[in-house]
């Protein structure tokens, strides 16, 4: 910040002013590099975390190259035989995994890539195979032709939810090398199906 208005002070003509501005420069570019290394590891720590908790179908794991946590929670599921079935949802920037709880652990029950879904806000009241909803949207999975209805415990939470689900899905449209290590989570306030997949 000094250096910023030091260098917005210095003349253009001013013998010093390109030292200010080199070192205005390395500063920045120290500052991108700490903030890299946080990155990279606070989504070690998130992803270790995960596969602790998470129990893959065989041959798949949490660790990939280049994958970004990007959130996690509760959501409810209503399926096509009208139940209504909480599931945990991980959500990275190249697959998005719901699971069951099973002990103290969870039990994934499908691995989508991320360019194999699409979400659609529906309105309160909305009524999915007989019941009304609040907070709730429509998610379409497009390798298996299917969509499901998934509902937040609030209209915070869904919008949460949805602002990440549209942006990663926005991302993995859009891929840039450059931006393997930032995660999603950085646009909004504060990621081949890997494996068998069971229906559910």
């Amino acid at each position: 910040l000094l250096l910023s208005r030091v260098l917005k002070y210095t003349p253009a003509d001013h013998p010093d002013r390109d030292h200010v501005a080199a070192a205005l420069q390395s500063v920045m570019e120290e500052a991108t590099n700490m903030n890299d290394n946080k990155m990279v590891s606070d989504n070690l720590r998130a992803m270790r975390d995960i596969s602790r908790r998470l129990e893959l179908p065989r041959g798949a794991t949490v660790f990939e190259p280049g994958r970004v946590f990007v959130k996690e929670g509760l959501l409810t599921k209503i399926s096509h035989y009208k139940r209504h079935e909480q599931r945990q949802f991980f959500l990275f920037n190249d697959v998005m995994i719901y699971a069951k709880k099973s002990g103290k652990t969870f039990k994934a029950l499908a691995v989508v890539r991320i360019t194999d879904v699409t979400v659609d806000d529906l309105p309160d009241g909305y009524v999915a195979y007989g019941h009304s909803v609040s907070n709730a949207w429509k998610m379409s999975r497009l390798d298996k032709k299917k969509d499901y209805i998934l509902y937040a415990s609030d209209s915070i939470d869904k919008r949460e939810w949805l602002r990440a689900f549209r942006v990663t899905i926005i991302r993995s449209t859009s891929f840039a090398p450059a931006e393997v290590l930032r995660s999603p989570r950085d646009d909004y306030d504060h990621h081949d199906e890997l494996g068998a997949a069971v229906a559910g």
